[in-house]
């Protein structure tokens, strides 16, 4: 599933699927993807960032995702291990506020601009 994912040999992680237009992900340079293939009877979301830590602590699903950052307070700020296409590299997000109303207004993917 990594390797048709691109995420190389990478068992674990949470796929970036949504990225909120000027949010903190999208601050910090998340990338979601923006093909999506049935993958075990499930429509999932390919070719974005693959989160595999949050402040130096492994993060198998989209599960410890939620749970790391309920941890912390808005304005508090985070670093976020993630891998693109084959490579490792990490990012830093302040946490804002959760919305009181969920909207779908996720950024379209973006061209990979080297950032």
């Amino acid at each position: 599933l990594a390797e048709r994912l691109n995420f190389g040999d990478r068992d674990s992680g949470a796929i970036v699927a949504c990225v909120v237009n000027d949010g903190p992900a999208d601050k910090a340079g998340l990338r979601a993807g923006g093909d999506s293939a049935i993958i075990n009877g499930q429509e999932t979301a390919i070719g974005g960032d693959l989160i595999v830590a949050i402040d130096g602590k492994e993060v198998k699903g989209s599960e410890d995702v939620a749970a790391k950052v309920l941890e912390k307070q808005p304005g508090d700020s985070v670093k976020i291990t993630i891998v693109r296409g084959k490579k490792t590299t990490s990012v830093n997000a302040k946490l804002g506020s959760r919305p009181n109303e969920t909207t779908n207004n996720c950024s379209q993917a973006q061209p990979d601009t080297g950032r």
